[in-house]
């Protein structure tokens, strides 16, 4: 199915009641898509929505097409809000292609049983961190160590770590946090900024006042790309030896050993 704009998507299935949940992914450039496309359908999302700025060729299944400015600076705010907005008590997932939700026992449980648990506890989001995914001596690697917090607003501390701290002077200011809300439940007038914040402050927050709640990490190849890109950081980014290196196992064991994210109540 392809939608030629936001409103045409919102106008031709209404409330998205029943296709959730649903994972919306940012094409910027059609690289790293199939298998990012084939690990949110495996995690059981019913849709994955593809906002694109030209349409894409992609595998058969429940795969729609959606035509936006996904490179804009604005871009969230003009894509996901509305749809936010429209998908009243309907979870979504948001991220970029070449990005991989995951999220305690991801190996073993459906999304669906993540997120109901998550609702019960009373939750309406759910934040994560993005963990960088990086070449290191011909495997995929991630940062396992080196990461930190600073808390301003309470339950909702910035975090920092990985490529975006070891080559923050090639990072805007603005953008060397990790900390991210990749999982939201839609409601009416519900909204998203251009840096990732919520309208609602209490979806921003990491954990509720009385216990620890459910976190989830977003696997990112998007950090490195940038930086390969970069004229003064491409070099340094072709040869990261760095000792905080670990292979990435491709099990959500690790990412919470390394405290990358946590179970809550969730056993």
């Amino acid at each position: 199915m392809r939608y030629t704009s936001v409103d045409d998507m919102i106008s031709q299935t209404g409330s998205l009641s029943a296709f959730g949940p649903l994972a919306i992914i940012l094409v910027e450039e059609p690289v790293d898509l199939e298998d990012c496309i084939e690990h949110h359908l495996n995690l059981g999302f019913q849709r994955v929505v593809l906002a694109v700025t030209d349409w894409v060729n992609v595998p058969d299944g429940p795969i729609w097409q959606l035509r936006a400015p996904v490179r804009a600076p604005d871009a969230l705010k003009r894509v996901l809000s509305p749809l936010l907005s429209a998908a009243r008590g309907v979870w979504i997932y948001w991220g970029y292609q070449g990005e991989y939700l995951w999220f305690p026992f991801a190996n073993t449980r459906d999304v669906r049983d993540l997120l109901a648990f998550h609702a019960e506890e009373r939750r309406k989001a759910m934040a994560g961190v993005v963990v960088d995914l990086y070449d290191f001596n011909g495997t995929e690697a991630i940062d396992a160590t080196g990461y930190f917090a600073r808390e301003t607003i309470p339950r909702a501390p910035r975090i920092y770590g990985g490529l975006r701290r070891r080559f923050a002077p090639h990072v805007p200011l603005e953008r060397r946090h990790i900390n991210r809300i990749p999982l939201i439940q839609g409601s009416r007038g519900l909204s998203i900024d251009a840096d990732g914040t919520l309208s609602d402050p209490e979806r921003n927050t990491r954990a509720c006042l009385w216990h620890a709640n459910l976190t989830c990490a977003v696997l990112s190849r998007r950090t490195v790309r940038a930086l390969k890109c970069h004229p003064e950081a491409s070099s340094e980014v072709f040869d990261i030896q760095w000792e905080g290196s670990v292979a990435w196992s491709g099990q959500a064991q690790q990412l919470m050993d390394l405290g990358l994210m946590e179970a809550g109540q969730w056993f």
